[in-house]
């Protein structure tokens, strides 16, 4: 059962069990990608990895635009995309400043009965004087919606649990665990790291245990 983590971290906005069941089941149903996140996300990728290329979310500008004239489908998500991109332009990234930026190789990683696709922006990896190698990641938010604090703390920790899974032998750094909502222009780490495991450790063996696939 593969869950994007995003939807993951969503789910911790349920405040009542009905809700968190129904949105649960809603998981089980078939979805992709909306049209406009399929536009989106591949130009932001693209600005990190290419060393903060700010000509990257120009070109992605400039299909903002073409989508938005070509087709009243998703006008508004299209517009917000667009939006998105702008703040992400006006934003100093200067932490990244000096590290390399890598695509992600894999994007997910199994976690408590479940496939957790994580698919970070990008990569942070740099060396110390000592030589110690070092990594972070950085995944943004680009939808306009409510989005909280514990939301995009999960978001953080969780890419803390996919670089500890996929490099065993760095050094992962709790403030490059970055989850950067790009409406509001915060940048978010990782906090209560423990805590926050055992209770996403908690959800994801529910949803394993609620999939047709565990019938």
């Amino acid at each position: 059962m593969k869950i994007y983590l995003n939807t993951f971290a969503s789910l911790l906005s349920k405040r009542s069990e009905s809700s968190l069941n129904n949105a649960i089941n809603g998981l089980f149903r078939e979805h992709n990608a909306p049209f406009w996140y399929s536009r989106i996300r591949p130009g932001v990728r693209a600005f990190f990895v290419e060393n903060l290329n700010y000509s990257k979310l120009d070109e992605l500008v400039v299909k903002l635009d073409g989508v938005i004239t070509e087709s009243r489908f998703q006008k508004n998500d299209c517009e917000n995309s667009k939006q998105a991109v702008l703040l992400i332009k006006a934003k100093s990234f200067d932490l990244l400043a000096g590290k390399n930026m890598l695509k992600p190789a894999v994007k997910s990683v199994s976690f408590y009965g479940i496939k957790l696709d994580v698919n970070p922006d990008a990569i942070i990896v740099w060396k110390d004087r000592e030589g110690m190698l070092h990594v972070g990641a950085i995944k943004t938010k680009l939808r306009k919606s409510a989005f909280r604090q514990e939301e995009a703390t999960m978001i953080a920790c969780m890419l803390r649990f996919y670089l500890e899974t996929l490099f065993p032998d760095y050094i992962v750094e709790d403030e490059f665990c970055l989850c950067y909502d790009a409406f509001r222009g915060k940048v978010y780490s990782v906090k209560d790291y423990t805590k926050n495991l055992i209770l996403a450790s908690g959800l994801a063996q529910r949803i394993a245990a609620n999939s047709p696939e565990a019938a």
